[in-house]
């Protein structure tokens, strides 16, 4: 079967994302992203799609008070001899009237911009090419075969967003630990870890995700003691998984 036909492929990433492949169908496409940026690369968009869809829109930020006065200076102090010649009535009701309307304009043209700035793609601005921005991701399944965190750092960002694709919760004083390793170097080194239960978590970096992930390809999860800070597992790792480059 070619997995990397365009449909057949965005169909398998999504599902990959989502958790909804079985066990056998998993393993073997865990395979295909290991050894294929393309598959790759359709993971982690999708993964960042999901993420998006669990963040929200942008809240959008609020004018500063020298736009308000500048709106009132250029739409009304002009216009204030000849509203005050028609009638302080009429003139209190249309003043009220116009007023809403740089408001909502402006309002709007906040929105516009926040949007924008945090979301191009609702609009098409991304770049054509449609290409995801360089970065190192990782989809790690249980023993099982199962789906359970799907991680991805920006190739020179200083975070690692992890995001569980199924519940973990650790025991009080325990940390969830990332280990990578290389094929030619089987010492796991440690990456970060975190303690929150969430479902998504941003995990600061020592230094730059190219410098702790430029040579890995494997990744580990293990249930450690949070206090400790290990240098290596001191427990079975819960699941394992490919340190794929996307670029």
């Amino acid at each position: 079967m070619n997995y990397l036909r365009p449909e057949r492929l965005d169909a398998l990433a999504r599902a990959h994302a989502l958790g909804t492949l079985s066990p056998r169908a998993a393993r073997r496409f865990a395979r295909v992203v290991a050894s294929s940026a393309d598959a790759a690369r359709a993971v982690a968009e999708w993964q960042g799609l999901l993420s998006t869809l669990e963040e929200g829109a942008p809240g959008s930020p609020a004018p500063r008070a020298r736009v308000w006065d500048a709106v009132q200076q250029r739409l009304f102090e002009r216009e204030a001899p000849a509203r005050a010649a028609a009638g302080a009535s009429r003139g209190a009701s249309s003043g009220a009237g116009w007023l809403r309307w740089p408001l909502a304009l402006v309002a709007g043209a906040s929105l516009l911009w926040a949007t924008l700035a945090w979301r191009p793609q609702t609009f098409g601005m991304e770049p054509l090419s449609g290409a995801a921005p360089a970065s190192y991701v990782g989809v790690l399944q249980d023993p099982q075969g199962r789906p359970l965190l799907a991680t991805s750092a920006r190739r020179h960002g200083l975070v690692l967003t992890v995001r569980l694709l199924r519940p973990v919760a650790p025991a009080p004083g325990q940390a969830l630990t990332i280990w990578a390793w290389s094929d030619t170097d089987s010492t796991p080194h440690r990456i970060g870890d975190w303690t929150a239960a969430g479902s998504t978590t941003e995990v600061a970096l020592p230094t730059q995700a190219e410098t702790l992930l430029g040579r890995m390809t494997h990744l580990g999860l293990s249930l450690e003691t949070a206090a400790a800070v290990p240098s290596a597992p001191t427990r079975p790792f819960i699941a394992e998984g490919p340190c794929a480059k996307v670029w």
